[in-house]
């Protein structure tokens, strides 16, 4: 079966334009340094759900909690304000009602956040050089050298994210590259 084909089999939830929810969303046991995250943020939570794929503009991107990856490294990606980070698990949380009296349909607590939360952030490394030719002036603008941090719960909105990342190990402590996709349209 195609990834086309299974991808219209399985469960869909749109969170806005061409940006889509996949797969079972199961109620998230969250630990209480994250829940504190995420009220600071948005308010108080009602309601939790955890899930392991979304897919953006056609790419699909996992998470670290998805198991069933058909692509390697498929959950690095660059977003808004956060930079390059392997996401965790993505949530679609309900903030609790400001005005029990008077709910009405639009009121926040009918709708849905939707989150991804981030173990580790890749950080721009200066210390090292990428190969410079001053002959023919080459730069290699879609490899960029970073180093992992831990950054435990860093939350982002997923309509931040931009794009899909490739992050090449080296098996080096200090050597890890990060792979903006120059053609979105051929695979590995």
């Amino acid at each position: 079966m195609t990834q086309r084909r299974y991808l219209l089999k399985c469960n869909r939830e749109e969170i806005c334009h061409s940006v889509l929810a996949l797969g079972v969303m199961t109620p998230a046991v969250l630990s209480a340094a994250l829940i504190g995250f995420i009220e600071n943020k948005i308010g108080s939570l009602s309601e939790a759900f955890m899930f392991k794929r979304i897919q953006i503009k056609g790419d699909v991107i996992h998470s670290k909690s998805y198991l069933n990856v058909s692509q390697r490294n498929s959950y690095t990606v660059i977003a808004d304000n956060v930079g390059f980070v392997e996401v965790k698990c993505y949530l679609k949380v309900y903030v609790k009602c400001p005005n029990v009296l008077f709910c009405t349909d639009a009121c926040t607590c009918k709708l849905p956040h939707y989150y991804g939360i981030a173990d580790y952030c890749l950080i721009p490394a200066t210390d090292i050089v990428m190969s410079s030719d001053s002959f023919t002036n080459c730069d290699i603008g879609h490899i960029i050298p970073v180093r992992r941090e831990k950054c435990s719960n860093l939350i982002f909105p997923v309509t931040s994210i931009q794009g899909l990342c490739i992050l090449v190990d080296c098996n080096h402590s200090e050597c890890k590259f990060i792979c903006k996709l120059p053609n979105r349209y051929e695979k590995d």
